[in-house]
């Protein structure tokens, strides 16, 4: 899961310190390794995901971005190269996409954005999701999901914590 991330009167610094993705159902389906064991597997034949444990919250701590000044166009390679903060999660569908909210810390100050529609949300495997976030003074709202798949060249350091 990926973000563009951009204020609209907005009058800090822009700082983004980390960015979380919640699953706030009784029974979340967010996967994570367990802490004693790296026992998350996928079957490169077929992508079935075995172990883990499931979390309610993923985090991605010490991003070192900043959001944009302007909003940036539609155009896939643009939003590509505008990525400022970024999640890799275990490909998982939630039941109800209103319980997906995302966090992020910018300026040392926690803005949140829950999904709205109804249905499912499903993140599978092979595809890039890039959120296009507006932050305008103190309110977060989600602009645009471009969905595009994962592309294998290297687009810079990624680093999961």
């Amino acid at each position: 899961i990926a973000f563009v991330i951009y204020g609209e009167n907005y009058n800090g610094t822009g700082t983004i310190n980390s960015v979380k993705v919640k699953d706030n159902t009784a029974s979340p389906a967010l996967r994570k390794m367990k802490d004693v064991a790296n026992d998350l597997y996928m079957n490169v034949a077929d992508g079935t995901i075995t172990d883990g444990e499931t979390t309610a919250e993923i985090s991605a701590i010490s991003i070192a971005g900043s959001i944009l000044t302007t909003q940036p166009s539609a155009d896939i390679a643009e939003l590509k190269s505008k990525v400022n903060a970024y999640l890799l999660i275990v490909p998982t569908s939630v039941a109800n996409k209103n319980n997906v909210q995302f966090s992020f810390n910018i300026d040392n100050k926690d803005y949140n954005v829950s999904l709205t529609g109804g249905g499912a949300i499903t993140w599978v495997a092979g595809q890039q999701y890039i959120y296009t976030v507006k932050l305008s003074g103190t309110q977060m709202n989600i602009i645009s999901v471009t969905v595009t798949p994962w592309s294998s060249s290297h687009e810079g350091e990624v680093v999961i914590n």
